[in-house]
């Protein structure tokens, strides 16, 4: 497959993904609404609105803390770096997503990428 293929079908998905946790949200915002925002994060970036992609990511992450996901916080704060173009808000992110990936119990498997990336920045 051609890289733009599979660029589109990972969009496809994406859409369908976003489509069903919307579906969700409205039984349970609480559970879905970080979800929501880091699929919206996501499908923003694969369409290169990066600035609204990171508008998302900052939602995801702050509704992800206050309903306590902290695993999702975390994955959203990785996401979110991942994404950054300046060195110095990847590095925020990352911090922050080891910080927090640690606070949750995740073990070397999840936090030496981390902070593998980190010591690269």
């Amino acid at each position: 497959k051609s890289p733009f293929s599979t660029r589109r079908s990972c969009l496809k998905r994406g859409k369908r993904a976003l489509k069903e946790i919307k579906q969700l949200a409205k039984v349970g915002e609480a559970n879905c609404a970080h979800k929501r925002e880091l699929m919206e994060a996501e499908l923003h970036f694969l369409n290169g609105r990066h600035a609204d992609a990171m508008t998302s990511y900052d939602a995801a992450i702050q509704q992800a803390g206050q309903e306590g996901f902290v695993h999702e916080q975390a994955l959203a704060c990785e996401r979110a770096g991942m994404s950054c173009v300046s060195k110095q808000s990847r590095d925020v992110y990352f911090r922050k997503a080891l910080v927090l990936y640690k606070s949750w119990g995740a073990g070397s498997n999840k936090t030496a990428p981390l902070i593998s990336s980190l010591e690269q920045l």
